[in-house]
């Protein structure tokens, strides 16, 4: 579950390259699904994602050494995740560390636009709120963003919001506690002979409950946004 939404959103980023995430859907563009789209009842993420354990058998067929980095320790020690890496995890990357721990985090963010609000621009050119040929699928999700978080000062968390059922996500963490299991099986193994409930599992219990709190699996509901008057208005004065 941790790396879901960046895969996703990896996945569906509007970039130069992906012709068909910068053309309207009317004109041949894919549109961006739901989120909670990308993984079933059971928690299973779509076809074609490779999953870390899956890569650990791969590799391990031809190298002995295969160190497996968990991104989730790095917040846990207060760390950044590349100067982790970088510092932590690989062999003979001084410099590269010594770099990196000069640089101000702000270089090294990577920003994206968040992808309900080209979710919401596409769906509002779907019902001809606007005219299409006036500006660029991008430009309207940026002009919404604008709008959205610099005039009402709000986030996209403040939209209503369509989030999978709770039995879904639950299946998700069920998945994910599985293979973490398969990866980093010394976590868990003392303290269950004990007859104790494992650390290991209540950390990643709470990582979830975190991005749960933060509405990682949720998204716009396009059709409420698109009764509230005041959107309406906005996209018609386009």
């Amino acid at each position: 579950f941790f790396t879901l939404p960046s895969e996703f959103n990896e996945q569906w980023e509007i970039k130069p390259k992906k012709r068909k995430m910068n053309i309207w859907p009317k004109s041949g563009g894919k549109r961006v699904p739901l989120i909670q789209s990308s993984f079933d009842s059971n928690g299973k993420v779509k076809k074609g994602w490779s999953f870390s354990d899956k890569m650990l058998e791969v590799f391990s067929r031809e190298f002995h050494n295969v160190t497996v980095f968990d991104i989730t320790k790095p917040s846990q020690d207060g760390k950044n995740l590349v100067t982790y890496l970088f510092c932590d995890i690989l062999e003979s990357a001084q410099k590269a560390c010594e770099k990196i721990a000069t640089e101000e985090e702000g270089e090294r963010k990577n920003v994206a636009q968040p992808l309900d609000y080209d979710m919401l621009a596409t769906a509002a050119a779907d019902n001809n709120l606007f005219n299409l040929t006036k500006f660029s699928r991008l430009k309207v999700g940026q002009m919404i963003q604008n709008y959205h978080e610099n005039k009402l000062n709000l986030t996209v968390q403040d939209f209503p919001l369509k989030c999978p059922e709770v039995e879904k996500t639950e299946a998700l963490l069920r998945l994910s506690i599985a293979k973490e299991r398969k990866l980093f099986p010394e976590r868990y193994s003392a303290e269950e002979n004990d007859g104790l409930n494992s650390r290991a599992e209540e950390r990643l219990r709470s990582l979830f409950e975190k991005r749960m709190d933060k509405k990682a699996f949720c998204n716009i509901d396009i059709e409420k946004v698109l009764k509230d008057q005041t959107w309406i208005d906005f996209f018609e004065s386009l």
